[in-house]
């Protein structure tokens, strides 16, 4: 029994480190004890991962794979570091070459200038994994102390031009921040040499030369102030302590870690005499990389992601809503310019616009006589002033985005947008009248000339408000959300233009407005439809603030309904005199509304083709809690191997993304530079100790729990279904 317990602990020990990130033991010997200033100092670091842990190889096996890595830390510079093969092992459900038990890294350094000991400064950085989840990259720090002897200056060497021949008794001492991030070929990058004088001297910059520091290799030194001193008769400049001198450099045009040489002058002085210039050289390694390859921050090569807290927002990314928006915000201009050319030719069949175009025509024709160029200039001068006036409205809708942009992301103003525009279409169905300032009414009378075409064109923006300003309300909103000042400008530029159209062809043509058709229920009937088109914006606003979102299919059911609605306004309760012309628009506008109701219906029977993640932070927390659905909670990275292979090898195929389809799914992303207080908050909050992280709730937040991985669709519908998930 006595010998059987400790082999059964051996066996359960690493059962019992499962699941906890234990860190690898890590450290550094040189070859020898003392070193002389700028000597090579070769030494070996040695890592012991844990048992089930490993790191990956450096250079990885696959791209997006974290590499063990030696970096150079404060004052110290790697010449050069020999990485050895790793072993081929399999990780998240592929073979990837990995470093585990005991790892040696033999080292190059440059020894630091000095005299005595001094501390040498390391980094091993590392992203390991055990057998069932990966944890976050970090960089244990190193340090070891070596001797250095004080080098013995040599002839040879610079000679002073004010004839001094006697040498400093002590170098001076360099240390260099040198780039641990990739470079790129070609580019400027710029190094920190920092720089004390011997023990009992000072750095001198003789008055009227550049700096206390020359190098040669360097594009520019930027010259530290120092102190004005003279010293053995000689003006200059004086530099105690350790000072700090940036230098430019051009990167070189071919990739790779290369070593980079430095060849430094510089002048020192005691309190009486100042000595012979002295030259040393410095070098330090670093990594050059092709233009075409991206830098993150620091010196981690993975792609770097900026992760902010999602807001609620108020448009849509799918059917006709998302369709329209993607529109405007990407800037469309060729489904704009139709569609605000048409909405304005729709205006002009209103009662507001429609009786004024005979009216209008016909003064013009008699104020043309038979010239057609000076009808055409008439028409096209009231063309203008519409225009003019909505595209003002257009440009001041859009400019308001810097004022009230932030209220668009609030639910209770999303709403009061939405009742808001409710009350302006209610105007166009005649429960009530929006009635001009008498002004406006007698100034729409005949102006001669094209500066009275112009000004009629200016106010007949504003008289067809009664029928046109729910529409445009509703279009204005649009624009005020998106916030782009040149889209609002064109966008209601051209709806004027479009009303105006009429006008300008009209009267250009001999005939005239003799062809139009007579007013009647006709243009009632077409101002009700365009009262549906606002309250198709109005409830779509209403949605996105009580929280339905879009594709979903309780909100794809109200949509139904809705659509329903409106064609039994139009077949049954819409009171407009019976003509055929009202038959025509009832039933063009009835098809139309059924073939939006039947894409819906179609969109909420269609298998889903894509996974709509939602950040997780405490916002879209509470949405997800709200929507009284089950939610899954993803916790990945672009370090984490595994969660690459539940990501593709289950959640998105057909199966799974169908599993997922009523399911509230969030995402928690530790990718490499999220930020620290995201990851800090998160970990505690859900008890993260490395990923996969996968959370599962029922619906309301309750019954929370988690699992390391998912292996198939099958399990995953077996924890979807624990979380209360109807398949």
């Amino acid at each position: 029994m006595r010998r059987f317990l400790p082999l059964l602990a051996a066996l359960l020990l690493p059962l019992s480190v499962l699941g906890q990130d234990i860190a690898p033991s890590v450290s550094f010997r040189a070859e020898r004890a003392t070193y002389k200033a700028g000597e090579e100092i070769k030494g070996t670091v040695t890592a012991t991962f844990a048992p089930g842990f490993h790191g990956y190889q450096n250079p990885p096996s696959k791209d997006y794979m974290l590499a063990v890595k030696v970096t150079p830390g404060e004052g110290t510079v790697v010449k050069s570091v020999a990485y050895p093969k790793g072993h081929m092992e399999m990780a998240g459900g592929e073979e990837a070459a990995v470093y585990s038990g005991t790892v040696s890294f033999p080292i190059v350094i440059a020894a630091p200038s000095g005299n005595g000991k001094v501390k040498l400064n390391l980094g091993f950085f590392y992203q390991q994994c055990d057998a069932q989840v990966c944890y976050m990259p970090t960089t244990i720090p190193i340090s070891a102390e070596v001797t250095i002897e004080v080098a013995k200056p040599v002839d040879g060497g610079p000679k002073d031009p004010n004839g001094a021949s006697n040498k400093a008794p002590r170098f001076a001492r360099f240390t260099a921040g040198a780039p641990t991030a990739p470079i790129k070929v070609g580019e400027n990058y710029t190094v920190v040499l920092r720089i004390s004088a011997g023990d009992g001297l000072v750095l001198f910059n003789r008055e009227g030369v550049t700096g206390p520091v020359t190098v040669s290799e360097a594009l520019s030194v930027e010259a530290p102030t120092g102190r004005a001193a003279t010293i053995g008769g000689q003006k200059g400049r004086t530099f105690s302590g350790i000072t700090e001198i940036p230098m430019v450099f051009k990167a070189p045009d071919t990739p790779g870690e290369k070593e980079i040489k430095l060849t430094i002058e510089y002048t020192q002085s005691d309190s009486k005499q100042v000595y012979a210039p002295q030259r040393e050289t410095f070098s330090f390694i670093a990594e050059f990389v092709a233009p075409d390859v991206e830098i993150p921050n620091g010196s981690v090569p993975t792609p770097v992601k900026d992760v902010t807290p999602s807001q609620p927002s108020t448009g849509s990314d799918d059917g006709l809503l998302g369709f329209l928006n993607n529109a405007l915000e990407e800037g469309n201009w060729g489904l704009i310019v139709p569609a605000a050319l048409l909405a304005g030719l729709a205006l002009c069949l209103t009662p507001c616009v429609f009786p004024m175009i005979p009216v209008t025509v016909t003064f013009f024709s008699n104020q043309g006589s038979k010239s057609v160029a000076g009808r055409f200039s008439l028409g096209f001068f009231y063309a203008m002033g519409i225009a003019i006036t909505y595209g003002v409205v257009g440009g001041i809708a859009a400019a308001s985005k810097s004022a009230v942009g932030a209220l668009f992301t609030k639910p209770w103003f999303v709403v009061g947008l939405g009742l808001l525009l409710i009350v302006l279409a209610l105007s166009m169905f005649d429960v009530y009248e929006i009635r001009l300032p008498s002004f406006i009414q007698r100034n729409l009378k005949g102006r001669s000339g094209p500066v009275g075409a112009l000004i009629m064109g200016l106010l007949m923006g504003f008289a067809a408000a009664p029928c046109a300003g729910a529409l445009v309300g509703a279009v204005a909103v649009k624009v005020a959300d998106i916030g782009s000042i040149p889209t609002g400008l064109g966008m209601f530029g051209l709806i004027g233009l479009g009303m105006g159209l009429p006008f300008m062809v009209l009267a250009t043509v001999s005939s005239g407005a003799k062809g139009l058709p007579k007013s009647g229920g006709w243009l009632k009937t077409t101002k009700a439809v365009l009262g549906l088109v606002v309250l198709f914006f109005a409830f779509d606003y209403i949605f996105k603030g009580v929280g339905l979102r879009t594709g979903e299919d309780s909100t794809n059911i109200a949509w139904l309904v809705i659509f329903g609605g409106f064609i039994l306004y139009l077949l049954f309760f819409d009171k407009s005199e019976p003509s055929k012309a009202v038959t025509s628009i009832k039933g063009a506008a009835a098809a139309g509304i059924g073939i939006f109701a039947g894409m819906t219906y179609a969109a909420m029977n269609a298998a889903p083709t894509a996974l709509n993640w939602v950040p997780y932070n405490e916002q879209t927390f509470e949405q997800a809690v709200a929507s009284g659905k089950p939610i899954m909670i993803d916790g990945k990275a672009d370090w984490c191997v595994q969660c690459r292979e539940i990501e593709h090898g289950v959640f998105q195929t057909p199966e799974g993304v169908a599993a997922l389809k009523n399911v509230f799914i969030m995402s928690i992303d530790w990718s490499t530079g999220v930020d620290q207080a995201y990851i800090d908050e998160t970990k505690t909050r859900f008890n993260i100790l490395g990923l996969p992280h996968i959370v599962f709730m029922k619906p309301g937040g309750k019954d929370e729990f988690a699992v390391k991985d998912i292996k198939s669709v099958e399990e995953l519908r077996g924890y979807l279904r624990k979380s209360g998930a109807s398949l």
